[in-house]
């Protein structure tokens, strides 16, 4: 019935746990919601701000547009719309689920509880009926005993057999029950498993449904971002318009140049004088950078041909001040911006296949930087020019240890062109590993909680891409809870960051196709578990989580660490058979074989000879495992079994060897263990040496501050002192013994005191010490004070009739 009342405890809290986290997790999709609705909105605003001004520049050209705006608010309005229905299905859902599954264990725990009532009364209605059958016969049996003593005793007998036969029936059926009610709690705990497995689930949909909700806001933030190209487009546009009127205009101009010069021409002709048209001034300056464009063409020399753009742009179009050449090279930008297009995509084919290695040359690589922030303002140009910038950008952002800036270099790249994203891999990936290298260097990476806002900003498929940012997310978050505040809802977090690393959803496939993840993610349980440790309170609160871990990770430490807390001894004994089953921790082995060799006494205490012999050799089999091992509580045990002859074949020689081989441990226990085999030996033999070398060993044993055994080691030290006929010590010894509460102690020292045997007779401290005895189970000490109880009763002295007043049980 306890343990069911603690497992309802703990099941009530945890279900407390799980609806605060839900209403936690509620309150933060509400807050998620507001933020991007508001954001949202501002945006509305901006945009309609926008779309009023371009409308008073042209009005002709944008109402083409308005069409395409207004469906796009339809859109993003409709998207804003499921995006809500979405959240508030999902959180129905998980709240339908949650009660459904609270009404599941209701019921099973209602069901069961039933069942648990209707077996104990079945246990005592059973119970009654034989005690009183077993009163019944025993009555006839002892009444006709008294009739007919003579003549019936045959029958007497037979009825006696009888009662013998129904009571062994009864016996049998009250075994069956304890094996029925055993099995019921097997069933029991199967079903809180399957509870635990439950929770457990409940808690990875909920972490699973936090990831998803990051990737809802950064769906909404790529709309944002989508609506704000779609401005830029506007603007464009409307640039555009402004361009084509100023064309329109310098087309006149131009036609009615050139009309001018083809009359000039006509006239010449008319005249018979013929103008050669190569020298005319414009296209004499342009044919001096045509030849240098087609060698740097020629040879695909892409970043010359790139720098030769800008320098023949900022020849006519800034330098030159003649109008006629500047007029001519407005005929020949198009070429020029075709060429740096051309330019551009050659150098990143050359990058994205191996064929130019970064970095560039320092001189080339300036000039580049420096063409492409010239040719960034240059109408015409495709993004890809972008794409180049972050290309030789991001390597040397991360080079510089300047991962902030890489990031937000990558996704303004990545805003551009969704695209993007894979040609983006390789250098996504380079500053990803060295934020991880640094990361698991000291756990301490410079702007960490900036850092990991801006990962988990990245778009999906980015993450996707490269699918250490997910572990690196991941690690950050298992970091950050545990260098929080000792809190066991933080020391939760962090282990739930890293176990559903490796079986959530999202992560799972990546997990298994990379071997390093598991090195990595396990590699982190051991520095989660050392802070958790000092907090015992908090260790015995996060079983579930630490059972999780342990089974997820084959590691015994979370099972030690639950052993180590004040749980019951049963559940301890359990941590330890779980740490055996995981690992064979050779500690746990010691801990669960000593438990078991004191089952097999108290089994054969109770008459099961077979069950004890099993049982025991089942605990000698780990004992000696843990010893091998060079465990010190193994090696302990082991050298007991060799002196006692528990579980092990009687060997003092052995013990003493076990004994030193302590020693060398530094067990606090090795001078107690030397002392007993030194001791027992030296009885045995009559080796006065030995006893000697059993006093010196006892006498340190009696010192060391570490050991549990300091109150038995002053009786041992007594039996000494009486065989040197040392009285004085031999009482000391005892009388201190007697003050830690050691039982033999307390026995010698009484009956010394009683009997007046080395030492000064005193019949009330004698009688008190034999009392203490005889409370803590001497049975000697019992013995002892029955025998003289009737001499006590009848004696007229106060103290006795006291003694006899207040301990009369002990005389019954």
């Amino acid at each position: 019935m306890a343990r069911l009342a603690e497992a309802e405890v703990r099941f009530t809290t945890e279900r407390q746990a799980l609806e605060e986290q839900h209403l936690q997790r509620e309150s933060r999709l509400a807050d998620e919601l507001a933020k991007a609705k508001h954001a949202l909105e501002e945006e509305r605003l901006a945009l309609a701000g926008e779309v009023e001004r371009a409308r008073e520049t042209s009005m002709a050209e944008l109402q083409a547009e308005r069409g395409s705006i207004a469906a796009t608010r339809a859109q993003l309005a409709a998207q804003e719309a499921a995006l809500a229905v979405r959240m508030e299905e999902k959180a129905r859902e998980l709240e339908t689920q949650l009660a459904h599954q609270k009404q599941q264990i209701e019921e099973e725990r209602a069901a069961l509880l039933a069942q648990r009532a209707a077996l104990d009364a079945e246990h005592r209605r059973l119970t009654e009926s034989f005690a009183r059958e077993k009163t019944a016969w025993t009555e006839e049996i002892e009444a006709r005993r008294q009739q007919e003593e003579a003549g019936h005793l045959r029958r007497m007998h037979e009825r006696a057999a009888e009662l013998g036969r129904l009571e062994t029936a009864e016996q049998a059926r009250l075994a069956a029950l304890r094996q029925e009610i055993a099995a019921e709690e097997t069933r029991l705990q199967g079903q809180k498993e399957e509870v635990f497995n439950q929770e457990r689930l409940i808690r990875r949909m909920d972490q699973e449904a936090s990831w998803q909700d990051d990737e809802a806001r950064v769906r909404l933030e790529a709309e944002q971002q989508r609506l704000e190209g779609q401005r830029g487009e506007i603007e464009q546009k409307i640039l555009e318009l402004h361009r084509a009127q100023k064309k329109r205009l310098v087309t006149i101009v131009a036609g009615t140049l050139i009309g001018t010069a083809a009359a000039a021409v006509a006239g010449f002709y008319i005249k018979g004088r013929l103008i050669d048209p190569a020298k005319l001034k414009g296209q004499e300056a342009w044919v001096k950078y045509e030849g240098e464009r087609k060698s740097r063409f020629t040879a695909q020399d892409w970043p010359a041909l790139l720098h030769w753009c800008v320098e023949t742009d900022e020849r006519f179009q800034k330098q030159e001040t003649d109008p006629v050449i500047r007029t001519y090279y407005q005929s020949r930008i198009g070429s020029v911006r075709d060429d740096a297009r051309r330019a551009v995509e050659g150098i990143l084919q050359g990058i994205e296949s191996g064929a130019t290695i970064l970095p560039l040359p320092e001189e080339t690589e300036k000039k580049l930087r420096q063409d492409l922030t010239l040719v960034s303002a240059w109408d015409g140009l495709p993004d890809e020019r972008f794409l180049l910038q972050a290309k030789l950008d991001l390597p040397y952002l991360t080079e510089q240890k300047n991962p902030g800036g890489a990031l937000a270099l990558y996704s303004g790249t990545v805003a551009k062109k969704a695209s993007f994203v894979p040609r983006l891999r390789k250098e996504l990936s380079v500053t990803t590993q060295g934020l991880l290298e640094d990361f698991l260097e000291d756990h301490a990476l410079e702007k960490r909680d900036e850092l990991y806002d801006s990962l988990r900003a990245l778009p999906k498929e980015s993450k996707d891409s490269v699918p250490r940012i997910w572990l690196l997310l991941h690690l950050i978050q298992a970091e950050k809870m545990r260098s929080a505040k000792p809190d066991a809802e933080n020391y939760q977090r962090a282990l739930d960051a890293i176990n559903v690393a490796a079986t959530g959803e999202i992560t799972r496939d990546f997990y298994n196709a990379d071997p390093e993840w598991a090195k990595i993610l396990s590699g982190e349980i051991p520095r989660i578990l050392e802070t958790l440790k000092p907090h015992a309170q908090m260790v015995r609160g996060l079983e579930d989580v630490l059972r999780e871990t342990a089974e997820l990770w084959k590691t015994d430490v979370p099972y030690m660490m639950l052993a180590d807390t004040d749980a019951p001894t049963q559940k301890k004994v359990d941590f330890h058979k779980a740490a055996v089953r995981l690992t064979g921790n050779a500690k746990a082995k010691a801990i669960v074989g000593g438990h078991e060799r004191q089952l097999a006494r108290q089994k054969a205490a109770e008459g099961d000879e077979a069950g004890a012999a099993k049982i025991m050799a089942g605990a000698s089999k780990m004992i000696r495992e843990a010893a091998a091992a060079g465990e010190p509580e193994g090696v302990l045990l082991y050298a007991e079994g060799l002196r006692s002859g528990i579980g092990e074949q009687k060997n003092l020689a052995a013990a003493t060897k076990e004994a030193l081989r302590l020693k060398e441990l530094k067990h606090p226990e090795a001078d107690y263990m030397l002392g007993l085999c030194y001791l027992e030996e030296s009885e045995e033999t009559g080796n006065a040496a030995l006893m000697g070398q059993a006093q010196q060993a006892l006498e340190t044993a009696s010192r060391s501050p570490g050991s549990i055994n300091t109150a038995s080691t002053w009786y041992y030290l007594a039996k000494i002192y009486n065989a040197k006929k040392d009285n004085a010590r031999m009482i000391a010894a005892l009388e201190s013994g007697a003050k830690g509460g050691d039982v033999p102690s307390l026995t010698m020292l009484g009956l010394c005191q009683i009997t007046g045997q080395h030492t000064a007779p005193n019949i009330t401290l004698g009688r008190d010490n034999l009392t203490k005895a005889a409370r803590a189970g001497s049975a000697q000490a019992v013995d002892y004070l029955r025998k003289n109880g009737a001499k006590w009763k009848a004696s007229k002295i106060p103290a006795d009739r006291g003694w006899v007043e207040e301990n009369g049980d002990l005389l019954q």
